[in-house]
């Protein structure tokens, strides 16, 4: 692996330091993409997903690392941008031959990371992409006037739904400050979050449908979709503390969060994860909740491959044979939390 792709090796987080070098030594290929995952069996499921770029991109800023921050820039310009000026989604790892259709969220997140790093690095170039990144958000991810979840760019369509998950309000604001005639579907798209009905656990539905208007709920809840839109209500000014404090029971009665639920609130299955725990910590930190924060916190650092010598360490089940960067980079920005209390 070329050193000019380790990541953040410097820190002195034990516990970072040891992802940073795993995921520099397993995950990130020769040109300096991040892998969506490794391990037994899953040989055939590694892709290279926008998803991980932009989290790396997070990370980068929240270490102050311009050259990492540029050598992903630079890959998404080099292998993920699409002849109309959007993003791709995902590419095959092997070819590199892209997805032809979009993310919102995804490109969303670009979209902050470039407005930051403009400030944090003093680049008026992150700021103007950001204005192409916003103008082609809006001619292509919308449908009639509200942002939708993706493009397909193979038959020139806007999708006719939104997830709630996908509606980042500090991200769409942005959109809007950097392309000004976006501000009405930015309000539109925010009011679909604003306006979700609650079920009694607090769960919001998994999305609108932009054809009937009207929001879908699931048949199972997901807790890492709705763990993000719980960050994104927050961050709207909601009130998220019915969901709150189901999590808060579930972990006095049950000693984890489960990566399912029924809308009852009842677990479908026991399986838990490392994303979801960093997720937790972070929303609980942002609702000023520290006794729960910290226990999903340590439960997080608590959960790491033991038994498989090329991934040991890494964020996953204890005898896991695979691991994906989805778990380690919401670790990382955890770690990396500003004003996080670390405990090693």
């Amino acid at each position: 692996m070329a050193s000019k792709y380790l990541l953040n090796v410097d820190t002195q987080n034990s516990t970072e330091k040891k992802i940073d070098q795993l995921l520099s030594q397993h995950f990130i290929t020769s040109e300096g993409l991040l892998t969506s995952c490794q391990g037994v069996g899953t040989e055939n499921d590694r892709y290279v997903l926008l998803e991980s770029q932009g989290q790396l991109m997070e990370y980068a800023l929240l270490v102050k690392d311009k050259k990492l921050f540029e050598s992903v820039l630079n890959n998404l310009q080099t292998y993920f941008t699409a002849p109309k000026g959007y993003y791709y989604w995902r590419l095959n790892l092997q070819e590199k031959q892209p997805d032809d259709a979009t993310a919102l969220v995804d490109q969303l997140r670009l979209l902050r990371s470039l407005d930051v790093a403009s400030s944090d690095f003093g680049e008026l170039t992150y700021k103007i992409k950001a204005f192409f990144l916003a103008f082609n958000l809006y001619k292509y991810n919308r449908d009639e006037n509200v942002f939708c979840d993706s493009y397909d760019g193979r038959i020139g369509k806007a999708e006719q739904k939104i997830s709630l998950f996908y509606i980042d309000p500090v991200g769409l604001e942005t959109l809007s400050a950097d392309f000004p005639p976006a501000k009405q579907s930015v309000r539109s798209t925010l009011d679909i979050l604003k306006n979700a009905p609650l079920n009694n656990q607090g769960f919001f539905p998994s999305n609108y449908n932009l054809q009937t208007g009207s929001y879908v709920w699931p048949e199972k809840f997901t807790t890492v979709e709705q763990l993000y839109t719980i960050d994104y209500a927050q961050k709207a000014g909601m009130n998220v503390n019915k969901f709150l404090d189901f999590l808060h029971k579930s972990i006095q009665a049950n000693g984890k969060i489960f990566s399912t639920y029924h809308a009852d609130g009842s677990p479908d299955g026991v399986n838990d994860s490392a994303a979801v725990y960093a997720l937790a910590a972070r929303i609980f930190h942002q609702a000023g909740d520290n006794k729960d924060e910290q226990w999903c916190y340590e439960r997080m650092l608590a959960y790491r491959i033991s038994d498989q010598p090329e991934l040991q360490g890494a964020f996953g089940y204890e005898t896991a044979t695979s691991a994906f960067a989805f778990d380690q980079m919401e670790a990382l920005l955890t770690l990396n939390q500003e004003g996080k209390t670390r405990k090693q």
